[in-house]
């Protein structure tokens, strides 16, 4: 069993006979642990959990509880290594609904702190927690 793609990776450069069982919420495709979804191939198998289709659903439940937001911020840990795929995927769903987003990056409790004074002198009219480790 591995714990995530760090494991994974290094279990599958350390055998290709014994099976390996992974959990991630990034692509196991792009991040090259299985050739494919459906047909993972040689000895690694997992669960996959779509954190970076949540996050369009995520924007979506937002904007219905909150319609009159003109400006949404998400907030990513610059530190994450899929912190910049992140962001990316927030702002394409944004462009989606015709709404405007900020990306905020805060990486330590400092930061964070930073960021809240930030938007609170802004027009942030909702905030959105983008899926890591860190938050």
């Amino acid at each position: 069993m591995a714990g995530g793609p760090p494991a994974a990776q290094a279990t599958k450069q350390a055998t290709s006979t014994i099976p390996v069982v992974f959990t991630t919420g990034d692509d196991p495709v792009q991040a090259g642990l299985v050739d494919s979804i459906n047909r993972p191939a040689g000895n690694l198998t997992g669960v996959h959990i779509f954190f970076s289709e949540l996050e369009a659903k995520k924007l979506g439940l937002l904007l219905e509880i909150a319609p009159q937001a003109t400006i949404i911020a998400a907030l990513v840990n610059p530190g994450y290594r899929r912190a910049d795929g992140r962001a990316k995927e927030l702002t394409a769903a944004a462009q989606k609904f015709g709404q405007q987003i900020e990306i905020v990056r805060a990486g330590s409790e400092g930061e964070i702190r930073t960021a809240f004074a930030t938007m609170k002198g802004s027009k942030i009219g909702g905030l959105i927690v983008a899926a890591d480790p860190f938050f």
